[in-house]
């Protein structure tokens, strides 16, 4: 699955593990995270799949029960944006939407829904 095509408008760049990444989130997803708490936290979790293994990236406005991980803070597009990297590189992008009925946050990774 693939991310939608952004407005300009949309656009921030984050700097993460010394490395500049673009952060695209729209109006509507700034909202989203400021009503719920101003905090993002984004996390990859892998999964079990036919062919093997496949990594994806998990965002939510509230930490992840029970999860070790170590959330790096950084200023986001008007929200304050938590990443794990769990030892990974970062990407060059992150783009983040809001799900049709409004109510679930989606992340892609360098405009896909998995990590690579």
């Amino acid at each position: 699955m693939k991310a939608t095509s952004m407005d300009d408008r949309d656009l921030t760049t984050v700097e993460v593990a010394g490395k500049t990444v673009k952060v695209i989130a729209p109006e509507a997803v700034r909202s989203f995270v400021r009503e719920h708490g101003g905090k993002l936290y984004l996390w990859t979790t892998v999964h079990g799949v036919c062919e093997g293994k496949i990594t994806l990236l998990e965002a939510r406005t509230e930490r992840p029960s029970g999860a070790t991980l170590v959330f790096e803070p950084l200023a986001g597009p008007g929200f304050k944006l938590l990443i794990a990297l769990a030892g990974r590189r970062p990407p060059e992008q992150i783009v983040l939407e809001l799900g049709r009925r409004g109510r679930k946050l989606k992340a892609y990774w360098n405009n896909w829904a998995y990590v690579n």
